[in-house]
């Protein structure tokens, strides 16, 4: 899921940047002709799906690296682990990650 987001993010903040430079061609300063308000809307739109993409990247990213650190070993017993526990040799170390929303925000908190 990372990389996809990574690819999709790419594409559409390329996309975006053209859109954009085509409306600033036929713009003045602040003032641009009626036929210049589809790249405008366009350009605009591509920057929100990027920004979106490369958030679900980094969000498929954390979570496959929690995956991966929280993963127990074979001797584990059922109950024995906390969530997200990680065991470095015998020394246990615990991880949580959880997800922020706010008004025109999006975020992870973590404590390591």
């Amino acid at each position: 899921m990372g990389a996809v987001g990574i690819g999709v993010g790419s594409v559409t903040g390329l996309i975006s940047l053209s859109r954009a430079s085509d409306a600033e061609s036929v713009c003045d300063g602040k003032t641009c002709p009626p036929e210049a308000q589809d790249d405008i809307d366009a350009s605009k739109s591509m920057g929100t799906v990027s920004y979106i993409a490369f958030g679900v990247s980094l969000a498929g990213a954390a979570v496959g690296v929690w995956s991966l650190l929280s993963a127990g070993s074979a001797d584990d017993t059922p109950g024995d682990t906390a969530w997200g526990s990680i065991h470095f040799g015998s020394k246990r170390r615990s991880i949580a990650v959880a997800p922020m929303l706010g008004p025109g925000s999006v975020g992870l908190a973590g404590r390591f």
